[in-house]
């Protein structure tokens, strides 16, 4: 005779077959999603290979390419500078701007009051 014990697995195997049975097999909603992921992950592979490519020979061309410099562009201008707040409109600071012949800036030199 059966013991309960035995009684009650067979119940849930017997139970767990009837669920089983229940599910139908439905369309799958991400047919070839798989694919994709592994195409995509050979392509970043190849991607990342080409990098590191490129980056080997733009530093052999780093290495071999002379470094220009700028020269630095002369003073023609000197003005008078006031440094305000803009809210309150209160004078934080006075200095001095070096400009070139375009009219930029090209130093700063700031004295506080």
């Amino acid at each position: 005779m059966l013991s309960i014990k035995q009684i009650v697995l067979y119940t849930g195997c017997l139970g767990m077959l009837v669920i089983l049975a229940a599910c139908d097999e439905k369309e799958d909603p991400y047919q070839g999603f798989s694919n994709l992921v592994a195409e995509r992950h050979e392509l970043r592979k190849s991607i990342a290979k080409e990098r590191q490519g490129e980056k080997a020979q733009s530093q052999d061309a780093e290495a071999t390419k002379e470094v220009k410099t700028e020269k630095p562009t002369a003073v023609v201008y000197e003005r008078q500078i006031e440094i305000t707040d803009a809210a309150s409109g209160k004078p934080l600071a006075k200095g001095v701007a070096y400009l070139n012949k375009e009219g930029k800036i090209t130093r700063i030199r700031i004295y506080n009051q």
